[in-house]
Formats: C-alpha cells, sequence, structure tokens
C-alpha cells in the first residue's frame, strides 16, 4: 500500500545597477552576508503589523538560500541611521556586503504602505527599492511581494513566495488536502471527509487534484476553493496519484489492474483516455510530466525494486534512470525540465530526499542523517524544494535548496502532514 500511496496589490521596482543573475544551486554559490535590521514603522498604532512583517521577511529571505542573515546582536550601525541611507563602514566592519531596510507606515488614506531598499555596503550606495501598498489585512501578502522583488532582483525570475500550497494533514482517522500560503499561513481544509491523497494542482492552479475514498473506493476528484468539485478519473478500481501537463491539456494517473498497475493519460475533459504501460504483474505508478509535455517519469518495480523510469509519450519507450539503491520514488519533475526529485530509501533503511539531471544523470543528495524525508515538490521556479521530514517528531513540512545547504521547518503549527506540493 506505501508503494500506491508513497509514490489589488503592486509593487515596483526600480535596480540601479542590477547584479547578476544568480544559480542558488549552482556549486560555486556563496550566500550573501546581509544586513537586515527590524521592519521600521512609523506610527506606534501599527507596532505588531511591522512585528508580522519583520518574522514574515526574516524567513522569506531565508529560505530563498541568497543569504546569511548576520545576528542582529553584532550590528553597528547608529541607533539613528535614516531608513533612506546607511553608515557604510558600519555595515562592512560586521561582514555585511547588503543591507536591507524596510519601512512600515500608514498613508493618507489609512492604508499600509512598505518601503524597501537594498544598499551595497562596499559603496553605501543605493541599489535597488521596491514598495507595496494594502489594507490592514494585507500585511502578510504585502511582506511575500517585497520578498519576490527581491528574489527577482538576483535571480531575475520570479520568487515563489506569492504561491500556494496544497497538503495532506493528518487528524485522527482523517486525512483531508489543505491549502495555504506558500508558509503554511492561511491554511483551509480543501477537503472535510474520511481519506484524500495525493493532491496536485491543475496547470491553472484554480483547482486541485487528488485521490478521494469516498465512494468506497480511491477514484480523482477535482476540487476548487471554492467547493465546486468533480470527478475526473472513476474506474471503479484503485486509480492514483494524478498528474497535470503543464499546458493544462492533459492528466496521467496510476491505475489497478489484477495483480498490477498501469499508467493512464487522457485530456483534462476525460477524452482519448489510452493506457501508458502494459506489464502484467508489475507496479507503475506516481507519473510526473516534464514540462514539454512530451515525456513523464514514473516508478516501476520492472527491474525488482521501485526505481525511476522516463517514457516518452509517442513512442511509449521507457528507459531507467536510477541506478544506485534499492528503492526510489515519488518523483517531481523540476518545471525547468533539468532535475527529477525523489525519495530513496538508503543502506541504513532511512528515506531521504535525492536530485537527478535528466540529461546528465548526476544523482545529488538533498538530506541525510536527519531522520526520514519525503515526498519532494519544486517550487515553481524549479529553485527550492519542499518535502516531509519527521526530524522535529512529527511529520512537518521543510523547505530546502537544491544544494541542501538550507533546511528550514515551514513555520507552521505542528501537525502530521503528506505530500506537500507547489502551485504553479
Amino acid at each position: 500500500m506505501r508503494l500506491f500511496v508513497s509514490w489589488l496589490l503592486l509593487f515596483s521596482s526600480i535596480a540601479f545597477a542590477q547584479l547578476p543573475t544568480l544559480e542558488i544551486s549552482g556549486a560555486n554559490f556563496r550566500a550573501e552576508p546581509l544586513g537586515f535590521p527590524r521592519v521600521i514603522e512609523t506610527s506606534p498604532s501599527i507596532q505588531n503589523l511591522a512585528d508580522e512583517l519583520d518574522k514574515l521577511l526574516l524567513f522569506d529571505f531565508e529560505a530563498s538560500g541568497l543569504f546569511r542573515l548576520l545576528n542582529r546582536a553584532s550590528f553597528l550601525a547608529p541607533q539613528d541611521e535614516p531608513a533612506n541611507s546607511i553608515v557604510a563602514s558600519a555595515w562592512l566592519n560586521v561582514g555585511a556586503e547588503s543591507v536591507i531596510k524596510v519601512q512600515l507606515g500608514l498613508n493618507r488614506a489609512q492604508q499600509l504602505e512598505a518601503h524597501l531598499r537594498l544598499f551595497r555596503s562596499s559603496s553605501g550606495r543605493l541599489e535597488f527599492e521596491t514598495s507595496a501598498k494594502g489594507s490592514l489585512l494585507d500585511i502578510r501578502k504585502m511582506g511575500h511581494q517585497l520578498a519576490n522583488a527581491v528574489y527577482r532582483h538576483y535571480t531575475g525570475e520570479e520568487g515563489p513566495f506569492l504561491k500556494k500550497i496544497a497538503f495532506v494533514k493528518t487528524v485522527g482517522q482523517r486525512r483531508n488536502i489543505h491549502l495555504s500560503d506558500w508558509d503554511g499561513a492561511h491554511a483551509q481544509a480543501l477537503t472535510q471527509t474520511s481519506i484524500n491523497l495525493l493532491p496536485a494542482f491543475s496547470a491553472d492552479n484554480q483547482a486541485v487534484g487528488f485521490t478521494s475514498y469516498d465512494g468506497g473506493h480511491p477514484d480523482i476528484v477535482l476540487k476548487k476553493p471554492n467547493g465546486q468539485s468533480s470527478t475526473l478519473v472513476a474506474r471503479k478500481t484503485m486509480a492514483t496519484g494524478v498528474a497535470f501537463s503543464k499546458n493544462g491539456k492533459w492528466v496521467a494517473w496510476a491505475q489497478a489492474e489484477g495483480e498490477s498497475t498501469q499508467l493512464w493519460m487522457a485530456k483534462t475533459n476525460g477524452k482519448e483516455a489510452r493506457k501508458l504501460t502494459q506489464t502484467p504483474y508489475v507496479l507503475n505508478t506516481s507519473p510526473s510530466f516534464t514540462p514539454d509535455g512530451k515525456s513523464i517519469v514514473f516508478v516501476s518495480n520492472r527491474a525488482g525494486g521501485p526505481q525511476l523510469f522516463l517514457m516518452e509519450l509517442e513512442k511509449n519507450a521507457a528507459r531507467r534512470l536510477t541506478f544506485q539503491g534499492k528503492y526510489n520514488q515519488t518523483p517531481k519533475v523540476s518545471p525547468k525540465g533539468d532535475w527529477v526529485a525523489f525519495t530513496a530509501r538508503d543502506e541504513k533503511r532511512r528515506f531521504d530526499i535525492f536530485i537527478t539531471h535528466l540529461q546528465t544523470g548526476e544523482v545529488r543528495r538533498i538530506t541525510q542523517d536527519q531522520g526520514d524525508n519525503e515526498e519532494p515538490s519544486f517550487s515553481p521556479d524549479g529553485r527550492l524544494l519542499l518535502f516531509i521530514s519527521n526530524r522535529l517528531g512529527s511529520n512537518h513540512i521543510f523547505v530546502s535548496t537544491l544544494d541542501g545547504k538550507v533546511q528550514l521547518p515551514l513555520p507552521m503549527e505542528r501537525g502530521h502532514f503528506a505530500t506537500p506540493v507547489w502551485s504553479n
């Protein structure tokens, strides 16, 4: 059974001297030492919101992998240093290569207005600035907007911090799908019934597909956050592991057939269904489309234990991807189409996160000697991973860079979670 289941706000940004874009997962990448003093509020009435914004930005900046945040207790800058400038020597003396300052206030319309400035310590020069506005209820969205703007400044790509995630939360005998902000905040139950598993966002992020046991046997259901739902795959047998192609035209899933499990795919309207694998007495599960929609990565035990395979859909030809280890599962293809993240069981019978390059076959280990780590999912830009780890006692959601140097638990209430996925 484990093999079946496991397998309107605006901001503007002005770059005064745009840095070269950074590849966070590159072998020579070094996180930039960052001085980030506490968010400055211009009115005592919004102190609590400034504290919330400060905490959110600290987490987004650290999770990005771009920065090594310096200890605030070491800062030597004058307490009255203005928000629009820095004393460069004071920041250089504590090792800060950059300094980010954020000011939060209320405008004449009593709206929140946050302004972020990024300075280069070597010159004291303002290098980049951006701002966000919103109501008092929008403080978290504003914070993620600011973090995304900084992320884009460094990488040239949209940040993942305004995206949603979906995951399974177990309470008693029930397992239900939840949606939340990327960091676990504002979590809401999408389902409230018995057993619902393996969520996947539709290509347009307007719905979540998942395996539901509500009908007495596992069907694949598509549900929107407003509660509207429809049955995507109902075959009167076990159907699990739905995957959506990036262009939104196709879905793939695994379907039990006697003593085997075969992969199927169909148009999202249910038409043109066809079987992708025809291997008697073999389990084929966990399909994941490549970004171009021409291939899928999946798990099969046709070689003995579960291993990853790549199938070209036009040819229905599969080749083996993983040769190290005897138990590899839960593959997810990067949105860039370069890496595949997966779970592997090592010689100590512990589960850890690995990535393998689709072209070169290079394998990297992300986690090690920190409990069991499973079920990875890429951020929309392919630079970060979500996964499940029991290193804190119960299964919690973690975020990691692709080199594994930064691994953080999401700042959400403790629970028992499974299969986190990032929206597109």
